[in-house]
């Protein structure tokens, strides 16, 4: 199912720009507030079930017709591994995710160089969990929808550095999400 995800994912971004007017492609890094895997946040498990917090950001961009931009996305958050000491003995976990946004950017400021944005959109969120005193696996994945604003500067024609604040919501793994990062125009 990931490996259908991730190849749909990467047509889409190869296919997609040679429709399109303009076209950017790019990333940076994000940072999340974070969330308990399955919404377990009770107790030790609390712990335990706690989220990655950072992770590496791929985007892109595509202008069909201004003020309205599609902006799909891949983040890779990196593994957490978490630990609590107990009575009994130590529990690890290790969990990891990742995220496909496909997000609609509506330009509501737009002077020389600098964009503001306001962006609604759908995700899909991958995330797995790893006892690793016990050598047992959980995998997880949740629908849901960001909302949200962000912000871009020219530095070039063909260079442009981006802002993003989302919230992911509708999901069992909402979460307040930051990304910056770098983009570059590609000839079309």
């Amino acid at each position: 199912m990931k490996k259908l995800f991730i190849t749909i994912f990467l047509m889409f971004i190869i296919i997609f720009p040679v429709r399109s007017q303009s076209a950017k492609i790019g990333g940076g890094i994000a940072m999340g507030t974070g969330y308990h895997y399955n919404n377990e946040n009770s107790g030790s498990s609390s712990v335990l079930n706690r989220s990655p917090l950072f992770g590496i950001t791929f985007s892109s961009t595509y202008e069909p017709d201004l003020p309205i931009r599609l902006s799909p996305s891949f983040t890779y958050f990196i593994p957490r591994t978490n630990s609590i000491d107990t009575t009994g003995g130590s529990s690890k976990t290790r969990i990891s995710s990742m995220m496909f946004n496909i997000d609609g950017h509506y330009v509501i400021y737009s002077p020389n160089r600098f964009e503001f944005y306001v962006l609604a959109g759908f995700n899909i969120h991958f995330t797995k969990i790893k006892w690793l005193s016990i050598d047992y696996r959980e995998k997880d994945n949740a629908f849901g929808m960001n909302v949200g604003c962000g912000s871009s500067l020219k530095l070039s024609e063909k260079i442009s550095i981006y802002t993003e604040a989302k919230y992911t919501l509708l999901s069992r793994y909402d979460q307040l999400i930051f990304n910056a990062g770098l983009l570059v125009n590609i000839d079309l």
